[in-house]
């Protein structure tokens, strides 16, 4: 079935600056206020089961992300809540089947050393039990300088040593390598660029990072959140016997701006259960198989005039 995808970008906002009189002003804090610019940022995903809607602070930041199901309607949506304008505290709500409404799900508490990321902590809905954590660690871990060399995921709520997922970079800060294991590596993932902005370099990610299954669709959101270029190609092996268990390739569409306006994604992955339960009875319900999917989605954008920082 073929899915037809409509773009559109927003126009522009304007702000509008209403002078009034030739009087002078020389108060250092209103000049401040008047320091903006215009910036473009992603407004929405769309895929063919649902869209993902992003919303901004006067700052540019994203404040809430919303995802929509075509059949079901909300399904989440994150808060993120800012001090010094640094994400310090991201919400998350989902629907609660029994009472028909949006209740907190999960919570991720940002730790910053440096201005850089060290560790979130992940909370269940009772904001009391740390459900995993997530440690960055850089080129100078004690100063959190240089590179982000590795993240460690450890979902067991102590602080013991968990799956190390290291990486390595090409000359424009995308993610290239990605290994991952406990004491020794058990898959290395790779990953190849076009030279176009990704509009999701550092918007929407924060919750991702702690899938400690971190499944193979996981890991392209992972690297989306972390590379400034976006992913046209990605596989995995095994370490054991090097062979490859996933791969997919990204192609997009772009617009005068060379953003992308929509990408079919095709990923191959043998985690693929056969359902033989009633067709055949005799057969194993728990062989593997290599499926071939198809994913379109679209995005859009809208420009913003944001304040600057003082």
């Amino acid at each position: 079935m073929k899915t037809l995808l409509k773009f559109s970008i927003v126009s522009p906002l304007l702000l509008l600056f209403v002078l009034s009189g030739c009087k002078k002003t020389n108060h250092k804090g209103a000049a401040q206020e008047q320091k903006t610019e215009s910036k473009v940022v992603l407004k929405a995903i769309i895929r063919d089961n649902g869209k993902t809607e992003y919303q901004y602070n006067e700052f540019g930041k994203v404040k809430r992300i919303n995802r929509f199901n075509n059949k079901t309607g909300l399904t989440e949506y994150l808060i993120y809540d800012y001090n010094d304008n640094q994400p310090t505290q991201i919400r998350r709500f989902g629907q609660n089947y029994e009472s028909n409404e949006m209740t907190l799900k999960n919570t991720y508490k940002v730790f910053y050393r440096n201005n850089r990321i060290i560790r979130i902590e992940h909370y269940n809905e009772n904001k009391e039990d740390i459900t995993s954590h997530l440690f960055f660690r850089y080129q100078d871990s004690i100063a959190a300088k240089g590179p982000l060399v590795a993240c460690e995921v450890n979902s067991s709520g102590t602080y013991k040593s968990g799956t190390i997922y290291s990486f390595s970079y090409d000359e424009r800060g995308n993610i290239i390598k990605e290994s991952a294991g406990t004491t020794a590596t058990t898959f290395e993932s790779t990953f190849q660029y076009d030279n176009s902005v990704n509009p999701l370099f550092g918007i929407d990610g924060f919750e991702r990072l702690l899938h400690y299954e971190y499944s193979f669709q996981d890991a392209f959101n992972f690297i989306a959140f972390l590379s400034p270029n976006n992913c046209i190609y990605s596989d995995r092996e095994q370490n054991v016997n090097r062979q490859k268990i996933a791969q997919a390739s990204y192609a997009y569409i772009y617009n005068e701006n060379k953003m992308p306006i929509k990408l079919k994604t095709t990923v191959r992955t043998s985690q693929l259960e056969y359902d033989y339960e009633q067709e055949d009875p005799n057969a194993n319900p728990y062989q593997m198989a290599t499926r071939e999917e198809n994913y379109n989605q679209q995005f859009e954008y809208q420009t913003i005039t944001v304040k600057l920082n003082p």
